[in-house]
């Protein structure tokens, strides 16, 4: 009984030569070190760990932050910001989270949003920020008359609704 040659031009005791060459290489790898069920255990519970750490940071993300898209025409208070680009807030900032120059995010009268950067307001010493009446809120780019302390006043501290923290260029 000859066998005949399968169509890729193999024979029966070439395969078998294969065969004993794959068998012997897998005897001579070095074997892998084995993994303790203790181990396996502790990197369960590791991953899991991480599983959860990183759920809670996107909820945590959700729940006190916020992204606002500028929009790409029309005059921007902020000069440094261009058109189009989003920004990163952070909600409902405390009152010790807000410092002289930061730029932060109001609510005007008709219930808009408008931004401004915090500066000290007129009759205060250098460096002081809260005024009794609120906080004093400009605009920096004088191409853009926006609304802001200049012709609303001091803006009240339950107005601010949020502290830009940097832009998101993507």
């Amino acid at each position: 009984m000859t066998e005949e040659p399968r169509p890729d031009g193999s024979t029966r005791e070439q395969r078998f030569a294969r065969a004993d060459a794959r068998q012997e290489r897998e005897q001579n790898r070095p074997m892998r070190l084995a993994i303790s069920s203790n181990r396996r255990k502790i990197l369960r519970y590791v991953r899991l760990g991480l599983v959860l750490f990183g759920l809670y940071a996107l909820w945590d993300i959700q729940a006190n932050f916020d992204f606002v898209r500028l929009p790409e025409e029309g005059c921007r208070p902020i000069a440094v910001y261009e058109p189009g680009v989003t920004l990163l807030v952070s909600k409902d900032p405390s009152a010790e989270d807000l410092v002289l120059g930061d730029i932060v995010m109001f609510t005007l009268d008709s219930g808009q949003v408008s931004y401004g950067r915090l500066s000290t307001p007129p009759g205060l010493g250098a460096g002081e920020l809260l005024a009794d009446s609120g906080y004093w809120i400009l605009g920096d780019n004088p191409d853009c008359p926006v609304d802001d302390s200049v012709s609303l006043g001091a803006i009240a501290p339950d107005r601010i609704v949020g502290r830009v923290l940097f832009p998101l260029r993507f």
